[in-house]
């Protein structure tokens, strides 16, 4: 993506472009993950193992990765949160 970007928005324009939320999207789908970017270190206290954690730009429509922590964090609320609390047959 990082790389075809500008040749894609390019095209898109003599077509009549897209819509400016959609390149805004897009602008941040390259930026996500980006370690340059920033990063938070983690520690576990009991082995001293790190792990470094790219920071992420949430794009909404279009990141993969952030669409599936969405998903991810909306299933375990509807297990959690609304499934108990209503009736299921």
């Amino acid at each position: 993506m990082r790389m075809h970007l500008v040749t894609f928005l390019r095209a898109a324009e003599e077509g009549g472009g897209v819509p400016a939320f959609v390149e805004r999207e897009f602008q941040q789908l390259i930026t996500c993950g980006v370690w340059a970017r920033g990063f938070s270190r983690f520690r576990c206290d009991a082995c001293h193992t790190e792990r470094l954690v790219p920071f992420s730009r949430e794009a909404r429509a279009v990141c993969p990765s952030c669409g599936g922590r969405r998903m991810a964090e909306r299933a375990a609320h509807l297990a959690d949160h609304v499934l108990p609390a209503v009736p299921i047959r």
